[in-house]
């Protein structure tokens, strides 16, 4: 996988949404090619089902998950990738992320498990999630596979200034989760202002707004329909 689809399909639940297989399908027939899960989402097998009942071929489709924080540990990481990749009912992960660097999380022991992945061809790619600056250096310092991406909570009311200038200095793409904010930011004036101007939505302007600056964008699982 040489590069990341700038918009990637997230299927996180929350109480307002339920991630089936057929959105995650309508999705991709309708020009998604990333799809975002995770082990403590607990839908990898509907992910799966969804990326099987579209009509975009597997190796067109960008499919992501992440190792849970109690599963960190070296053995531990590699028995949870490979159970993740059944769930999901694929070969390889494209992206495989540590979700959150705490809880077993040990950089001796994380991270050359995401190597050994990598080398042993289960995982095509590696990634953290929610991490601080210090905590990508050493990701970066330590692990022999580079490190292809970092997702993190990111939008103009949490702009991750330090955290994207990492992301340039060591070639890694900074993936932006929560891009509206949970909806607080389509409340914004200014942006309310520009997108009354470009004749488009706040959630429109938001959206482009992420991808212009050097980012990917992960939306939530109602994104087909949103506005």
């Amino acid at each position: 996988m040489d590069e990341l689809p700038p918009l990637g399909f997230g299927t996180y639940d929350d109480e307002d949404s339920q991630v089936s297989a057929e959105a995650v399908a309508y999705a991709l027939d309708h020009g998604y090619r990333h799809v975002d899960t995770a082990e403590m989402y607990g839908n990898e097998d509907v992910v799966g089902a969804g990326v099987r009942a579209s009509s975009v071929d597997r190796e067109e489709v960008v499919v992501a998950t992440k190792l849970a924080p109690e599963h960190l540990a070296y053995d531990d990481a590699i028995e949870h990738a490979h159970a993740s990749a059944d769930r999901l009912g694929v070969d390889y992960l494209d992206l495989l992320y540590v979700h959150w660097p705490d809880t077993t999380y040990d950089p001796g022991e994380t991270l050359p498990a995401l190597d050994h992945l990598r080398e042993t061809g289960l995982v095509r790619e590696v990634g953290m999630c929610n991490c601080r600056p210090d905590q990508i250096e050493t990701a970066v310092e330590r692990l022999a596979s580079p490190l292809f991406a970092h997702q993190v909570e990111c939008h103009p009311l949490l702009q991750q200034r330090e955290l994207r200038r990492l992301a340039r200095e060591h070639d890694h793409y900074l993936v932006a989760y929560s891009p509206l904010a949970k909806g607080e930011i389509l409340d914004v004036p200014e942006l309310q202002a520009i997108a009354e101007e470009r004749g488009a939505t706040p959630a429109q302007v938001a959206r482009i707004e992420a991808i212009d600056r050097e980012k990917r964008v992960v939306d939530g699982p109602g994104a087909p329909w949103q506005q």
